[in-house]
């Protein structure tokens, strides 16, 4: 046993405090240059929602960044070459809740001020474009005002059907792509670009004007005089550009266009960009125009559309996260825990959508996690120390082919889901093996077998690659019980491999069986349940069956039957009408029958009596409700919107006297 190295309560202030620092200092996140690896690449072009009033970060920042990081963190371990780096503007905020968010951010390449990089590539491109006769100076008109402004604007003659064509042509994928529509509605009606502001802040545009003779000079550096008259009294237009020009350039920036550095060689065009429904004009669109005029190559090859967050009421586009006593990140994370958190945003983030942030699903989640870390608990004091990942299938049980098939197939959905950056079906998909498949079945199939040296290696196999899949969307939590299941392991998760599907560990047919072993299982519980005999006594259960391909998978597994059903010994009979069988609760399912026999006659004769009393309490309640919904007075005074759910309660409480009706003939 070696399950005491996790603690009995998950405290995620204590796994998350120190793994970031660890990555980082053992540079997990760094891209290789001229790496074999192909390479995947995410720069956040476009800034994330601003910060609240208060200067808190908020939910909106968290999706913005998470989503991308679960997208590279996959990647990295699909054994791609991953750079990811946030925008210009973002770095402050990014800074502040990297560590906190787990985020896999290459800071080796983030250029230091950026601002400063930025703006030496808008200058530039600002002087190519304006000395190709693209952008001009001109009157703009503003409704309500009026007199007309000068300002400076893109021709985008020229530039946009270069843009079009790629996305036509599909060298620009959209996800989801029902957002192309919205892509091209407005490139076939663009229009000149208004390309400057009047602002105090900004990326300034290089233009020059002499204060003597009213000469204007476009320079990438401020000229030392006139061009015409010589003067040395020069001033720089006070305009800044339109933000959406300076981010539409930041691939250039950041990868070193400048300098024709490697990182452009690698990198350019980048993977993937993030971006929302109201950003695809204003950031996709001419970040594709001008990436491909000035790069003569597309800027990225996969656009991903991401939500906008609402508050919980669902009635007002928000990024504010109105959880209740957390309004920003930090008091969210602190009550919650980062993967949690992670796991949230992830399950919610359905492409495209704006999502109603729910504070009961981040709790869910944070139950989640406390799952997993009981769940591995459980893993680690079943194993003996001297397990590896060498199983042995021959010498596996049904139930250990059965999780190894259900994980296989669940990791192709996963991949599959991934691979399409359906990141919320593939979170959900993770969650209900994880919680179902595996600790509600298997753990407790696999009590049965813990002698089997196999069966404890495929223990820890079957955990080991759910953390592998989980790792992408919780890192902290994995990584610490990845650890502890391999003591002295001196690698991470980020650095496995990513599992994919493998028919070594396909093994339909004892898959079949252990699905029909649950089913029988699960509707003798029931029947259990339904006539409230107690979950721990152990009665004695006879089954008949249909179905004799049936009948023999459950007869090879009814050590599992017998465990996990309660049962003190079990019959497989071929025909209850053909002998004498003692009284009891009937239940059925699918090519089965049930029966739970009552160990005596006094026993009997009491579960009749109790019966008895519940049915003729139903048949009271059934008649009242019944006149209620009878009487047009009450009808009429009862909200409309509360009808179809009284009609529910009576169909409820009709079906339960029909079930205590059936357990009563069964025992007379």
């Amino acid at each position: 046993m070696i399950g005491n190295s996790l603690g009995k309560v998950y405290d995620p202030a204590i796994t998350e405090a120190h793994w970031y620092d660890t990555w980082k200092e053992n540079d997990l996140f760094k891209a290789e240059n001229g790496s074999d690896k192909p390479s995947f690449s995410i720069l956040l072009p476009l800034p994330p929602p601003p910060p609240q009033a208060t200067g808190n970060l908020h939910l909106g920042h968290a999706l913005a960044l998470t989503i991308p990081d679960i997208i590279a963190r996959r990647k990295k371990m699909q054994g791609f070459n991953i750079l990811y780096l946030p925008g210009p503007d973002q770095t402050g905020n990014v800074a502040r809740m990297a560590g906190r968010l787990g985020l896999a951010i290459d800071w080796s390449r983030m250029r230091f001020p950026p601002g400063e990089v930025l703006q030496r590539v808008t200058d530039k491109v600002f002087v190519q474009l304006y000395r190709e006769g693209k952008i001009y100076r001109g009157d703009y008109l503003r409704r309500a005002l009026p007199n007309a402004s000068k300002q400076w604007f893109l021709k985008t003659a020229g530039i946009a059907e270069p843009a079009i064509e790629a996305v036509e042509k599909e060298k620009i994928i959209f996800f989801p792509g029902n957002w192309e529509k919205e892509y091209f509605r407005w490139m076939y009606h663009i229009r000149d670009w208004c390309i400057s502001r009047q602002l105090q802040e900004g990326y300034k545009i290089p233009a020059y004007y002499c204060d003597d003779c009213g000469c204007l000079m476009v320079e990438e550096e401020k000229p030392g005089k006139c061009d015409q008259c010589h003067s040395t009294h020069i001033t720089r237009d006070p305009d800044a550009l339109d933000t959406w020009f300076s981010f539409a350039l930041w691939p250039f920036a950041a990868l070193g266009w400048l300098d024709k550095s490697q990182d452009f060689k690698d990198f350019f065009p980048t993977s993937l960009t993030p971006t929302n429904p109201d950003m695809i004009f204003s950031g996709a669109a001419r970040a594709i125009m001008l990436g491909i005029h000035l790069g003569k190559d597309i800027p990225f090859r996969e656009v991903f559309i991401n939500g906008m967050i609402r508050d919980e009421k669902g009635c007002e586009k928000s990024n504010a996260g109105n959880i209740p006593g957390d309004r920003d990140l930090p008091g969210i994370i602190a009550r919650c825990g980062a993967d949690a958190l992670r796991f949230t945003l992830a399950a919610q983030a359905v492409p495209g959508m704006n999502i109603s942030f729910s504070s009961d699903r981040l709790n869910g989640f944070k139950l989640f996690t406390n799952k997993i870390w009981n769940a591995s608990r459980i893993v680690l004091m079943r194993l003996r120390g001297d397990e590896d990942f060498a199983v042995d299938f021959a010498k596996i049980t049904d139930a250990d082919r059965w999780i190894l098939n259900g994980l296989n197939n669940t990791t192709m959905k996963v991949n599959d889901l991934a691979d399409s950056y359906q990141i919320h079906k593939a979170a959900d998909l993770l969650y209900r093996f994880f919680r179902r498949e595996f600790c509600n079945w298997y753990l407790e199939l696999a009590k049965n077998d813990l002698d089997n040296p196999e069966t404890r290696k495929t223990l820890k196999l079957t955990l080991y690659r759910l953390l592998q899949l989980l790792h992408p969307f919780m890192p902290f939590i994995t990584e610490e019980i990845f650890h502890q299941l391999n003591p002295g392991h001196d690698r991470f998760l980020i650095q496995s491999e990513f599992p994919t599907f493998s028919s070594e560990l396909a093994f339909p047919g004892e898959f079949a069986d252990v699905e029909t072993l649950k089913k029988v299982i699960k509707a003798t519980r029931k029947t259990r349940t339904e006539n409230r005999i107690a979950p721990k006594s152990r009665i004695a259960i006879f089954l008949k069956s249909e179905s004799g391909k049936e009948k023999k998978a459950l007869e090879k597994n009814m050590r599992y039957f017998n465990a996990l059903a309660g049962s003190a010994g079990t019959q497989i009979v071929t025909d209850f009408s053909t002998r004498t069988f003692p009284r009891g609760f009937k239940g059925a399912c699918a090519n089965w029958e049930i029966l739970l026999p009552m160990e005596s006659e006094e026993h009997r004769l009491h579960a009749l009596a109790r019966l008895e009393k519940d049915a003729e309490n139903l048949e009271h309640r059934v008649s009242d409700f019944e006149n209620r919904l009878a009487d047009d007075t009450f009808i009429h005074k009862t909200d409309e919107a509360e009808r179809p759910g009284l009609k529910k309660s009576l169909k409820q409480l009709l079906n339960r006297r029909d079930r205590i009706r059936k357990s009563l003939n069964d025992l007379l």
